[in-house]
């Protein structure tokens, strides 16, 4: 029975210590930009990505002109077991190391940890 403990701490540790290794080295900021030809919409242009909490692990998208530390610092990771070549989605750190959250067909910020 202490074998079984023992393992289950050490698979707990090792997927934990998996789930720090977020790749954020070509971070950016997502930032709007409008199509031509887009008469009255100014005020859409130019708007940085923020993430607004509203609920347990889910953010809405929302979107200022101001450029804080707390913009959404987004950066593309590779999918893993795909046969398409530089096959990446879209994730984001918030700053909830070691767990990035990615961007669903929603628009809306979900955390996922991919252990």
């Amino acid at each position: 029975m202490q074998l079984l403990t023992a393992l289950l701490a050490l698979s707990a540790l090792l997927a934990t210590a998996l789930c720090q290794s977020v790749n954020t080295s070509q971070e950016y900021n997502l930032k709007t930009c409008l199509k031509p030809n887009q008469p009255g919409k100014q005020r859409f242009d130019n708007l940085y990505l923020y993430a607004y909490h509203t609920g347990a692990g889910e953010n809405d998208a929302v979107f200022d002109a101001a450029l804080t530390n707390s913009s959404a610092k987004g950066f593309l990771a590779p999918v893993t077991n795909s046969t398409v070549p530089n096959n990446n989605f879209q994730q984001f750190d918030l700053g909830t190391q070691p767990y990035p959250w990615t961007m669903s067909k929603f628009l809306l910020l979900t955390r996922r940890c991919f252990c």
